[in-house]
């Protein structure tokens, strides 16, 4: 479910006292009740927030007897995982004194994390960001949305007007699960070969041991998630009615640098819950992806004999060479560099 919360503004009431909602800022029933939005929008009922756990924000009941967000629902005790491990090792002497070596290694996973907590706009983020209407923050709405059941828009109008506020605007508190899952899939790939070369042989009336190989490992990681594009969330959000009675966007607006499932803007019902278009979904949502790699290069050589031999055994030498190449890159997107 989605919590559609009516309010006022954060600053008619002090700081929060449970479920995200500050005494006196909130649209209220005539018993004073915090009144909600129902899962179809087109009515407000009270809010049944149960008994409030102290920590300020959280509270408990029993099942069906609470009405806020379920936040213990956003969450994943096992994710869907799937892997596939291949590996090859083998050798091949070309005489008794000559073999080669290899190994061969490749990981394939895939990760989906089905849920997690939602975009939310509410109160609570207010001084975080700047106010209602910013980021996260409370949405800043018309009581002119054409959305808005007309019982409803008097209702709200109403409130506003017994608290000497203006009655052309209220602000909604929303945890948006129906267009905002938080799901996203990671995949990875990596890739491994050794190969080498060992032997041995006798000069100068020594015998000599040596040998050398090549390491090239490569892992490839890409995570992949639908997110919200924020300007073209609040160009939905600024709905009218045009002069043939369609709800259609507000004209003259600007849409996200980066694109969106659809570039045509199609106004979104906030009110209540999976009430947004498919055409307003497209609109609002993009999908980003972050890519990173990493590789390794390592080549190793070293040979070893006899120095001379000791009551307690041989007194040996080890020559090595070692050199290590290591290259890391990460491409977050565009999405994620912040050209929305």
């Amino acid at each position: 479910e989605s919590q559609s919360l009516a309010q006022f503004n954060k600053l008619t009431g002090p700081e929060p006292n449970y479920q995200g909602v500050a005494t006196g800022s909130s649209i209220t029933s005539p018993a004073e009740q915090p009144l909600i939005f129902s899962q179809d929008g087109r009515s407000l009922v009270p809010l049944r927030p149960g008994t409030p756990t102290g920590d300020g924000f959280t509270a408990v009941g029993k099942k069906g007897e609470m009405n806020g967000f379920p936040i213990d629902n956003y969450g994943n005790l096992l994710n869907d995982q799937q892997r596939l491990n291949l590996t090859t090792l083998g050798h091949y002497d070309f005489t008794r004194h000559l073999r080669f070596t290899y190994e061969a290694w490749y990981v394939h996973s895939s990760v989906a994390n089905t849920a997690s907590q939602p975009y939310y706009n509410t109160q609570m983020f207010d001084d975080v960001f700047d106010g209602p209407g910013q980021p996260n923050g409370a949405m800043e709405l018309s009581t002119d949305n054409p959305f808005l059941i007309s019982e409803v828009r008097e209702i709200l109008r109403q409130n506003l007007a017994n608290a000497g506020l203006p009655t052309d605007k209220f602000y909604l508190s929303r945890a948006s699960t129906d267009y905002y899952k938080g799901k996203y899939t990671t995949t990875t790939d990596l890739f491994r070969f050794v190969g080498g070369l060992q032997g041995d042989f006798n000069a100068g009336h020594r015998h000599f041991d040596w040998k050398g190989s090549f390491e090239y490992g490569q892992y490839r990681s890409r995570t992949k998630q639908t997110e919200l594009l924020l300007q073209n969330y609040l160009n939905a959000l600024n709905a009218q009615v045009d002069g043939a009675g369609n709800i259609v966007c507000a004209p003259d607006y600007t849409n996200a640098a980066y694109p969106a499932f659809s570039q045509t803007c199609a106004p979104l019902n906030p009110f209540g819950y999976d009430q947004a278009s498919g055409a307003a979904r497209d609109y609002i949502q993009t999908s980003a992806t972050a890519r990173s790699v990493n590789q390794q290069w390592d080549l190793n050589a070293d040979v070893r004999s006899t120095v001379m031999k000791l009551p307690a055994g041989d007194w040996t030498y080890d020559f090595g060479y070692e050199h290590r190449f290591e290259e890391t890159s990460f491409n977050p997107g565009g999405y994620y560099r912040g050209q929305e």
